[in-house]
């Protein structure tokens, strides 16, 4: 055999066996939110993990706030603070990074969100704020798409 084609023949070998690995299923959500304190310098940890944000670019991009609520959806993280304009979902980058955006069409009316809160709703997570005297609410997938009436997933 030529060596090129004994050395494809190993990679592909060597990619099969790390492909044929168990794997198990596993829900990478959260049962509740969970209430993060900002520091000075826009970092965030979570209580129950200890895992840390640094929340400076949506800080600056929302006003200084003193603590977001978050919460783990199949993997991504949805967060939100009172006075917020937007509600964000963060999800992995690779290692130790997380892309960040806003969710598209969920934006706060006036001086930004009050009453804010997140909590499980099947694939989702249920978003709910106080507009003027009555609450208002969004269900939000981990890939950002929502709706207001239910989960998008379901």
């Amino acid at each position: 055999m030529h060596k090129a084609t004994i050395a494809l023949f190993v990679t592909c070998l060597a990619l099969g066996a790390a492909g044929c690995a168990p794997t198990l299923r596993f829900n990478q959500s959260f049962l509740v939110a969970d209430d993060m304190k900002i520091s000075d310098k826009g970092y965030a940890s979570l209580k129950s993990t200890g895992e840390s944000f640094d929340l400076s670019p949506i800080r600056a991009a929302e006003g200084r706030v003193d603590h977001v609520v978050v919460f783990k959806v199949h993997g991504s993280y949805l967060l939100v603070g009172e006075g917020f304009k937007h509600l964000w979902r963060l999800w992995p980058g690779g290692q130790d990074e997380v892309h960040y955006q806003a969710v598209d069409d969920i934006t706060a009316p006036g001086s930004g969100f009050s009453g804010v809160a997140l909590e499980p709703a099947g694939k989702c997570v249920r978003f709910t704020f106080t507009k003027g005297a009555s609450q208002s609410q969004w269900f939000v997938t981990s890939g950002g798409d929502h709706d207001a009436k239910a989960c998008p997933d379901a």
